[in-house]
């Protein structure tokens, strides 16, 4: 699972930096060698030799590491490309192989962790952000036992709900519509599903466009990408260790901002809203605190879903049942 690279715990510092203008792609040599070798799928051996050779010499010198997994590290080749390895050398097996899963990632807009090229021991993606400046949802795994608890949930309430709950509600519809194509890629016995157990893995890059980073898995259940996943991964865990804070008065109404345009957002692209598991009821009970319980609130919608089949007209029904929630 990716820890992204951010240790903000100043609001101003990444407000300085989303206001930086971005002059377009920044592509180096080795990006563009990349481009070349990706273009051919390796067919040229001259062009994978030149690239096994700059790979080299990109890891004997200097580099810049964006963030540290639980078992890679990424590594930033320019605005267009990064690395991921287990090691900060460059280990060539004379092994080259190409993303064979184009079919699971056609018509993916948000999802970033897709292979494109794996050779030696690195794997080659595309930059999630241009200047490695995206914000996990949450809190960024990499701060836990470098700052204190406090901290911490100064972090989560102050600079992390406030941002997200701001975002327009097309940033939100983008994920959701994600979630929706991918569950049409599954099968009635099996499913694909974003890997959402690190809210982590939910990324902002620039000032709205919300991206979804890590493994897509193959799971026994069909449309595995649901609703309680959403709010799982932008209320509940804070990240892949800890869950989020209490919610307070003063951090009810960002709370509340952030439900709503996860409820819309699903009901957009028709998400299923839960399983019947222990797990989605806890995790209904847990972000449904704005005046009716998780089952209420699940049922309520529910019937909306069920009895409402015109969606332009049970969109406004939700959203209007979302506006007197906590009232």
């Amino acid at each position: 699972m990716l820890i992204i690279n951010s240790g903000l715990l100043n609001n101003n510092v990444y407000r300085c930096n989303r206001t930086q203008p971005n002059f377009g792609m920044r592509v180096s040599k080795l990006g563009r060698q990349i481009d070349e070798v990706l273009a051919t799928k390796g067919s040229d051996a001259g062009s994978v030799d030149k690239l096994r050779g700059m790979l080299k010499d990109y890891f004997s010198t200097s580099k810049t590491m964006l963030g540290m997994g639980f078992q890679e590290k990424v590594f930033a080749v320019d605005d267009k490309y990064v690395i991921k390895s287990q090691s900060a050398q460059f280990c060539d097996s004379g092994k080259i192989s190409f993303n064979t899963g184009d079919k699971v990632l056609t018509g993916l807009k948000s999802y970033f962790g897709g292979v494109l090229m794996r050779i030696g021991n690195l794997k080659i993606l595309r930059n999630v952000s241009s200047d490695g400046k995206h914000i996990p949802a949450g809190i960024p795994v990499r701060m836990i036992g470098q700052y204190p608890a406090d901290d911490l949930e100064y972090y989560y309430n102050n600079i992390y709900l406030p941002l997200f709950a701001n975002l327009p509600q097309r940033s939100f519809d983008r994920i959701a519509k994600d979630f929706a194509c991918l569950n049409s890629k599954g099968g009635t016995m099996y499913g694909l599903q974003f890997d959402i157990n690190n809210s982590n893995n939910i990324v902002l890059a620039g000032t709205s466009t919300l991206r979804i980073i890590d493994d897509i898995n193959e799971v026994q259940m069909s449309e595995p990408n649901r609703v309680t996943a959403l709010l799982d991964m932008f209320l509940k865990k804070a990240n892949a260790s800890m869950l989020a804070p209490e919610q307070t008065p003063q951090t009810k109404p960002l709370r509340l901002q952030i439900f709503k345009k996860l409820i819309l957002a699903g009901e957009k692209y028709e998400l299923p809203l839960t399983f019947d598991t222990v797990y989605d009821k806890k995790v209904w009970e847990m972000v449904c605190k704005f005046g009716t319980t998780g089952d209420e609130t699940l049922a309520d919608i529910s019937s909306m879903r069920k009895n409402i089949k015109d969606k332009k007209r049970r969109l406004q029904c939700v959203a209007s049942y979302l506006e007197k929630l906590g009232v």
